[in-house]
């Protein structure tokens, strides 16, 4: 040992005690702030950690619930053109019933055909408001499929003193000078029903009325008249007008 400095000498050996004593002493109070900093520092960056997780998960949280939010908005805004479209498809139905002029579709026409061709009819005699362009071609539709179904039939625009709303099936008579709604009760030609159940069974149905014979044309009296009327207003549900002879 006697490489060691002042390893022989009394005064030279206690410097060397001091000094090492007061530097293990630093030590240790160095020892103690180090273990103490690891624990407090430590403590401290799992509680900072722990803020910052929780501070994520809030942010998180919160766009979770305004992508929610802008979701339901969405739906709300689909939900309502939705609705709009609906009503507009409503209201464009409601349009298209009260101003569209009145035609045949295919599948109406084979209707009204298969009806008809499984009956012999009478003469019809198919009459449209005189001036009035949607009575006219719809009267001129109606009389060719009844003349196709193999009943004989003809149109023609009449001036109607009160031109009635939708059609009449018009029966020749003795009912006086008023003219009197088909009851079922009533005995009537058979054509007449079966014409009525076939414009019915097309989308277009029909009133059928007793018609007083001195109204009628001469040479119609054992026939039918079908008058094609003015469209109905379906939308207000306007009635049918009772009224006098061509």
């Amino acid at each position: 040992m006697t490489i060691l400095p002042g390893w022989n000498s009394l005064d030279r050996a206690t410097d060397f005690y001091r000094i090492f004593e007061t530097a293990g002493v630093v030590a240790l109070l160095a020892s103690f702030l180090f273990g103490a900093g690891f624990v407090a520092y430590g403590r401290r960056k799992d509680e900072l950690q722990r803020l910052v997780t929780e501070q994520k998960e809030a942010s998180q949280i919160q766009e979770i619930g305004r992508l929610r939010a802008q979701a339901e908005d969405a739906e709300r805004r689909v939900r309502l053109a939705e609705g709009t479209a609906a009503q507009a498809r409503a209201d464009a139905a409601v349009i298209d019933a009260k101003y569209a002029p009145r035609r045949l579709t295919a599948e109406q026409e084979s209707a009204l055909k298969q009806i008809l061709a499984g009956h012999s009819g009478l003469h019809v005699h198919v009459h449209s408001v005189a001036g009035d362009a949607e009575t006219v071609t719809f009267g001129t539709a109606l009389a060719r499929v009844i003349r196709d179904a193999g009943w004989p039939a003809e149109h023609e625009n009449m001036a109607f003193l009160g031109a009635p709303d939708g059609l009449e099936v018009r029966i020749p008579a003795d009912v006086g000078a008023n003219p009197k709604e088909v009851r079922p009760e009533d005995t009537c030609p058979a054509a007449a029903r079966v014409l009525a159940r076939a414009l019915a069974s097309a989308g277009h149905p029909a009133r059928l009325k007793f018609w007083p014979q001195n109204a009628v044309e001469p040479g119609m009296e054992r026939d039918l008249e079908l008058v094609i009327g003015y469209k109905r207003d379906e939308s207000r549900g306007r009635p049918a007008k009772d009224t006098g002879s061509p």
